[in-house]
């Protein structure tokens, strides 16, 4: 499984890092490169204490934001976030990582599903925005959509990952649910977030949202299989007027 893990993390152009089952902690080249030498002893404990955000300073006194999510028993996959450097990759606009990233981080953390630890997958596509873009011109869409992005990482918890899967369509993936209702309760929230006014070009906009929801182990275990499966409800949900959230129905 280390080997496996490890193979995958060091193809992802992103500074990403692995803790095994025996807490040891393992960087793939991008954390190596961007990053130089973490003093790893100074935040074992806090991983040891599931602390799932915390900061770290590298060897070259540089401060770097840590995110860990858990995957099977010690286990956690590692996101290092740096916002000083620019050519780490990630959505130019909204700051999110992007659809290149998704699909193997994704299988890195389905591989800690199971039927009491579920993975669910949230396939997000804005219900208003065209008009917006369309009224009030390209600079305004840019600007809905970075507050967006804001109002949804602040929505999910600090184990969860957001994707800017394109346009005005974003992709959330929430690990660690004892029930499928819970990525329910999750979806509410970003809608809630999302629906409240926002002034744009001394305008107030509405927005919506409309979410379909594919959950593993219960609807699948592959990434893509999932990501079609909540793009699927994500359409039923707009055509039951839009602004809610659907599950998968097969």
């Amino acid at each position: 499984m280390k080997d496996l893990l490890k193979q995958i993390i060091d193809s992802i152009p992103y500074p990403l890092g692995i803790v095994d089952t025996r807490g040891d902690i393992i960087l793939n080249p991008e954390a190596l490169s961007h990053m130089g030498q973490i003093e790893i002893p100074q935040w074992q404990q806090m991983l040891a204490n599931r602390i799932t955000t915390f900061e770290v300073i590298t060897s070259s006194r540089r401060l770097v934001a840590v995110r860990s999510v858990p995957l099977t028993g010690r286990e956690a996959l590692l996101v290092f976030e740096e916002p000083d450097q620019a050519d780490i990759p990630r959505d130019e606009l909204t700051n999110l990582m992007t659809r290149h990233h998704l699909h193997s981080i994704g299988e890195i953390i389905l591989r800690g599903t199971s039927p009491d630890r579920k993975t669910a997958i949230l396939f997000l596509d804005l219900d208003g925005f065209k008009l917006v873009n369309d009224t009030l011109g390209h600079d305004a869409g840019d600007e809905v959509l970075v507050e967006v992005a804001r109002r949804m990482t602040s929505a999910i918890r600090s184990v969860d990952l957001c994707f800017r899967w394109g346009g005005d369509e974003f992709v959330i993936i929430t690990q660690g649910l004892t029930e499928k209702i819970h990525s329910g309760l999750i979806a509410r929230r970003i809608i809630n977030a999302i629906t409240r006014p926002l002034v744009v070009k001394k305008r107030e906009a509405r927005l919506g949202v409309s979410i379909g929801i594919a959950v593993a182990p219960d609807d699948g275990s592959d990434i893509d299989e999932l990501l079609r499966k909540a793009d699927k409800a994500m359409y039923e949900a707009k055509k039951s007027g839009g602004n809610t959230y659907a599950f998968t129905v097969e």
